[in-house]
């Protein structure tokens, strides 16, 4: 995909306060230097790695990356099977599946947000001619919503539903209004550093992620794994120059809340998240060696 430039007009918003554009000696930061991409980013019901069709606008920044809020907007052809939330204005995935019993998410539950209106409909695609514009609390199914203890609501949200005399939550996510300039803007917000309670390894198959999981013990190499994945930076493997790297398995870090994240460790030192389509986060090569040595 090329990158196109364009005017100011038609660019992401200027990077929050406190962000540093780290240029060459001597290089000037001008409106050219600012680039819009489209591309697509996957969403599903899996917690590690999605799969659907959300279309998204980053935008570029140097060497940070931009994801907008959508606003329910920029889902295409996204079957109603995939819990949707949009909540102030972000769209919230979900990251896990329906009718699911999960004390450790019940337990996790904070301040009422409200009632969700089940008003998307299982095709969320254009009408005439445009796409749908959708409101405050609208979603694929009826929720009550609730905060997360200890999480960013901008970030993570649970949803609830009643059957059978059971609670069945089920929790969503979303990482759309911010910059990335490094690992740390995207992954300290899983809250896992520090708090690792297991990981395990699940390689890669084309397929699907089959094979043998390897229980992960040593704990100190995940934490300094996810010291080295937040000083990580985003690297764009997007664009004609777009390279395959192959795909050794995804680590799956359980944080001790119960909860957790996901990170697919490929080729040439790198992760991938599936926030993040399109872009790989380099790893320092000491570390990520110690880690593929541990797991192959």
């Amino acid at each position: 995909m090329t990158a196109v430039i364009f005017q100011a007009s038609a660019l992401g918003p200027e990077p929050e306060p406190g962000f540093r554009l780290e240029t060459e000696k001597g290089a000037k930061v001008t409106q050219k230097s600012r680039v819009r991409k489209t591309t697509v980013i996957a969403a599903a019901c899996l917690v590690v790695f999605f799969a659907g069709g959300v279309f998204l606008t980053q935008y570029s920044y140097k060497d940070a990356v931009y994801l907008p809020k959508s606003e329910g907007a920029s889902f295409i052809g996204l079957p109603n099977m995939f819990p949707t939330i949009i909540y102030q204005g972000k769209e919230y995935a979900c990251a896990g599946r329906l009718q699911e019993v999960r004390p450790e998410l019940s337990a996790l539950k904070g301040s009422y947000i409200g009632k969700t209106n089940p008003v998307i409909d299982d095709c969320l695609g254009s009408v005439n001619g445009s796409r749908p514009k959708y409101n405050n609390l609208d979603s694929t199914h009826e929720f009550d919503l609730y905060t997360v203890k200890g999480y960013d609501p901008g970030f993570r949200i649970i949803g609830v539903q009643y059957g059978n005399g059971l609670e069945y939550t089920i929790l969503f996510e979303s990482v759309e209004g911010i910059w990335i300039r490094n690992g740390s803007d995207l992954f300290r917000r899983y809250n896992a550093k520090g708090n690792v309670l297991s990981a395990k390894f699940l390689p890669y198959s084309e397929d699907a992620e089959t094979g043998e999981q390897i229980e992960i013990e040593d704990v100190d190499l995940i934490n300094r794994f996810l010291d080295q994945l937040y000083r990580s930076k985003p690297v764009d493997n997007t664009g004609n120059d777009q390279k395959e790297y192959k795909r050794y398995g995804n680590l799956a870090i359980t944080t001790k809340d119960g909860l957790g994240l996901g990170v697919m460790l490929v080729e040439g030192g790198y992760a991938e998240s599936h926030r993040l389509n399109g872009y790989l986060f380099k790893i320092d090569d000491g570390i990520f060696n110690e880690m593929m040595d541990l797991v192959q």
